[in-house]
């Protein structure tokens, strides 16, 4: 039946495919049938609306033939493709013949396995039954492993801490053997370095495997855990005593120990901290022992006379001698720093042949990174106990007036610790160019309170020298008591010299203060240009504020030059401000001085108006009367109050001035004595004497004349005044003065018609002065031959005056 239903399935579905093929035909027509949206339903009640009750019959007849329609077609259909639906249902029933020949082969392979299983499953059993016996064995053997190796290792160990003895005893009778450890142990360690490794070895093999539970192994960690102990007791024993003792032989056996226990950081750690407070306790030794006797001072000084100072010489006896004593302690202990530094430097692991100075972090034979991280910390102990300290008053002014005396106690220390530490290849305890600057550290609050306090005592030597209201006449005080205050506080702090610079910028602080005081102290009142008979208030002030900070650069500038270049450049830095005040202060006074002395040498063309001349009976004018009056009065009343006096052998401002004045006097008599016009013969003749009497007031007021470069023009106009017209073409006066002078000179002894330079530019003598001054003598010559050119021009063929004919040819020569 199965296999009939089969048949018939295939039979159908290819009829109905070949009726799928053949409906193609009819692909074109409204066949309602055939759509596959189809409603029966829909279908019946739209037949019925469209055809009524008489169309019912209709259509079910229409219905029967198309059913008839479709069974012939069916019929058709197989009888046209029976070939083909026989050879698919003998393909079906192949198919079905292999599809029950492998089931019957599932089946015999199925039982095939079911047996093979029955067969295996009890060697498997066996097997694992095997497998955890194997790996019970390895577990038990493994631990075997390791408790004989910790025993091992413990046996080397106890024959190392009972000095060689008790090993067969170890082995026959443990327990009498944990009873008795102590008794053993004073045998004493046959090889300490070697048990500490052995111990060490013990306990990175109980990390590395867990024996918890063992009893042997239990009574064993009992045992070691003394051992440890002893070990640890001896190494601190034997590194302390060979710090104290300096023994290299015992520091590098315990650094040795520490080494193989894995504590060799935190056995150096331990010593460190050992010094610094060993220098802690120095240190409050020295300021509390100071403070006790503090108070003794006090009492002592409620009582009179001999009592008061005895107890105050003997409080200071003590402060110096703990000072003493706290130094001698900070070289110790540095000196122990390095000594450990040498010794880990030295001393190698047997076993890896490590130098024990390259375990710790960051350690190097040439660089002592102990010793530095040591100084951080006795920096750190010795200022913060001194803060403390100094909040005795009696401690912290005995601190900041000695100072330097701390600083050089300490230093004295220090060097000997540099000295003592030089070794070869190995770096000493402290570098050279770090000792100032640990001094300071060291020293940090004490430090700190001195730069301050010199501060303070340099501004307050700047308010005493320049008040903040300074009464018109009162003067500034001396630059030698300020100078002497600022050397004072220099030399002091020279023993050390990173405290030097520290000062240095202080003074230059100072210094720069100072000249802002000066500064403001200079007086700009009008009168500061008057030429009176006396020196006026605002002068004064003035002339005391050039002397002043000069005084001070000089004093200062010379104290320097013996001072390290790099500190010196620091404080003479402000120190150039002061020629610029100096030059502010006086440089109005020395204005005035010469506006009155030009004032009075022009007098001379009015005085030389007439042309029979003027005089005194002695050929002097009177001019020269006001002007020797006037230099008299600029060095009586002026130029005696600075300090030093100007002279050529003193760089100063005014000695600059002087002789600046001094030649410019010359020039302008030079030049204005050639300038007179008319000369007579009297005029000369004053003239002459003019420049004796000028030669030597100028010189003995003023500036020596011989050393200004204008005394050979002044020699020169006696010699023109009297050299005639027709001579001067081969006269030397052409060769010691400008030409532009001879040619002025020459217009006065022209006829009138031939006008000067100034005459023709309508200028008067002291307004040509100042034309004279503001062009060059070439553009000065030009303004001539225009004058020679306009008057040959007014002449026309006239005959030419002498005079004229000198002019002309001395203008158009080359001038001198």
């Amino acid at each position: 039946l199965p296999l009939r239903r089969r048949n018939l399935v295939a039979t159908w579905t290819c009829v109905w495919m070949a009726m799928a093929t053949s409906m193609d035909d009819v692909e074109g027509e409204d066949d309602p049938f055939s759509r596959d949206d189809f409603d029966a339903a829909t279908y019946v009640s739209q037949a019925l609306r469209r055809s009524g009750a008489d169309g019912i019959q209709r259509e079910r007849k229409r219905l029967e033939q198309v059913v008839k329609q479709a069974e012939e077609e069916v019929e058709r259909i197989v009888a046209e493709h029976r070939e083909a639906l026989l050879e698919r249902v003998r393909e079906v029933e192949e198919a079905e013949k292999e599809a029950q020949e492998l089931r019957r082969n599932a089946l015999a392979l199925q039982r095939s396995a079911q047996r093979a299983k029955a067969e295996l499953r009890a060697p498997c059993e066996k097997a694992a039954e095997h497998n955890r016996q194997v790996k019970h064995l390895g577990e038990t053997l493994e631990i075997l492993r390791w408790v004989m190796r910790r025993r091992t290792i413990c046996h080397n160990l106890k024959v190392q801490m009972h000095g060689g003895k008790g090993a067969e005893e170890d082995g026959e009778n443990e327990d009498a053997a944990s009873v008795n450890t102590t008794k053993k142990e004073s045998v004493g360690v046959v090889d300490l370095p070697k048990a500490a490794r052995l111990y060490r070895e013990l306990q990175l093999a109980r990390q590395e495997f867990d024996l918890g539970g063992i009893r042997v192994v239990e009574e064993d960690e009992k045992w070691t855990g003394q051992a440890g102990t002893t070990i640890k007791c001896q190494a601190e024993k034997m590194l302390q005593q060979g710090m104290d003792n300096l023994s290299l032989t015992d520091v590098g056996t315990a650094l040795l120990v520490y080494f193989n226990l894995g504590e060799l950081q935190d056995a150096v750690e331990a010593q460190l901290s050992r010094c610094n407070r060993t220098v802690a306790q120095a240190t409050s030794h020295w300021l509390d022992s100071s403070a006790a006797r503090t108070g003794e001072a006090v009492d002592n000084g409620g009582r009179a006379g001999a009592s008061a100072r005895e107890g105050k010489d003997q409080w200071h006896e003590t402060f110096w001698s703990q000072l003493q004593e706290f130094a001698n302690t900070l070289q110790e202990s540095m000196y122990a720093v390095w000594f450990l530094y040498m010794v880990m430097c030295r001393r190698k692991d047997p076993i890896s042949r490590l130098l024990l100075i390259e375990e710790l972090p960051g350690g190097k034979v040439n660089e002592c990174t102990l010793c530095l991280e040591f100084q951080d910390r006795i920096c750190t102990t010795v200022s913060t106990k001194l803060e403390k300290g100094m909040r005795s008053s009696k401690i912290r002014d005995a601190l900041l007036t000695n100072y330097a005396k701390v600083l050089q106690v300490l230093r004295s220390s220090l060097d000997k610790l540099q000295k003592s530490t030089r070794n070869k290849g190995l770096a000493t305890a402290l570098a050279a160019q770090r000792m100032d600057q640990i001094l300071l550290d060291i020293t940090k609050p004490v430090q700190t309170a001195y730069i301050a306090r010199v501060l303070s005592h340099l501004n307050e030597a700047v308010r005493v020298q320049f008040p903040q209201n300074l009464r018109p006449g009162q003067q500034v005080g001396s630059p030698q008591q300020f100078t002497g205050r600022v050397m004072h506080e220099i030399q002091a702090a020279s023993s050390n010299g990173v405290l030097l610079e520290m000062v240095g910028d202080s003074v230059a602080k100072t210094l720069h203060l100072l000249f802002e005081r000066a500064e403001m102290t200079i007086a700009t009142s009008a009168d500061l240009g008057d030429m009176e008979e006396t020196c006026n208030a605002a002068q004064s002030r003035n002339i005391y504020v050039c002397n002043f900070v000069q005084g001070v650069e000089f004093e200062l500038g010379r104290f320097f030059e013996g001072l390290p270049i790099q500190t010196a450049s620091r404080m003479q830095s402000p120190l150039q401000a002061a020629r610029g005040i100096a030059e502010i202060a006086v440089a109005p006074i020395f204005e005035g001085i010469m506006q009155a002395i030009e004032a009075r040498i022009l007098k001379m063309h009015t005085e030389f108006a007439n042309t029979s001349g003027s005089g005194d009976g002695e050929g002097r004018g009177q001019y020269m009367e006001g002007l020797l009056s006037l230099l008299q009065t600029v060095q009586s009343e002026l130029l005696s109050k600075f300090v030093p006096s100007p002279s050529p052998g003193q760089e100063t401002v005014a000695s600059h001035h002087v002789e600046r004045i001094a030649s410019r006097t010359l020039l302008l008599f030079v030049r204005n004595a050639t300038l007179v016009r008319p000369l007579s013969e009297t005029a000369r003749l004053t003239l002459a004497q003019d420049v004796a009497e000028l030669e030597l007031g100028v010189g003995s007021q003023l500036w020596p004349v011989e050393e200004m470069p204008i005394h050979p023009t002044l020699k020169a106009l006696k010699t023109l005044l009297f050299t005639e017209t027709s001579a001067l073409g081969g006269s030397s006066v052409l060769q010691d003065m400008p030409r532009i002078h001879v040619l002025h000179h020459l217009f006065s002894r022209a006829p009138f018609e031939l006008q000067s330079p100034y005459a023709r530019m309508g200028l008067p003598a002291s307004k040509y002065n100042t034309w004279l001054d503001e062009h060059t003598e070439d553009e000065a010559m030009e303004a001539v031959r225009e004058t020679l050119s306009a008057y040959s021009s007014l002449q026309g063929g006239m005959a030419f005056d002498p005079v004229f004919l000198v002019l002309q040819k001395l203008s158009s020569s080359s001038s001198n």
